[in-house]
């Protein structure tokens, strides 16, 4: 895969979570494997954090991948929004589950 399209697919997955503004790859430049990624978006903080995405892969079920946030406010671990936390939530769980039925963590200290 090339870097274009690393970024592309990047940009993609972004998308799921907000309006993306910035890739940056970082890893060895002949490599398909990265280290690691940084994606800047923006958020709708009304909205549940995305705790994932699922990656497509060819002939193989879809690999679930975790997003980690950094430079955040209060999160809430029960319903997965910015701005208070679990003691003062009064929202619903935000819960997901995979393919076959099993519940994701979709909140926590990992965000």
């Amino acid at each position: 895969m090339e870097k274009n399209e690393s970024e592309e697919n990047l940009r993609e997955n972004g998308s799921n979570v907000g309006e993306v503004f910035e890739v940056n790859v970082v890893g060895d430049e002949g490599g398909v494997w990265k280290r690691f990624t940084h994606i800047k978006v923006e958020v709708k903080v009304s909205l549940p954090l995305c705790p994932g995405v699922f990656l497509p892969r060819a002939n193989l079920e879809d690999l679930w991948t975790n997003l980690n946030y950094e430079k955040l406010a209060d999160v809430c671990y029960k319903c997965g929004r910015i701005s208070h936390d679990e003691q003062f939530c009064l929202e619903e769980e935000f819960v997901l589950f995979n393919n076959h039925g099993l519940r994701l963590n979709t909140a926590g200290p990992w965000l």
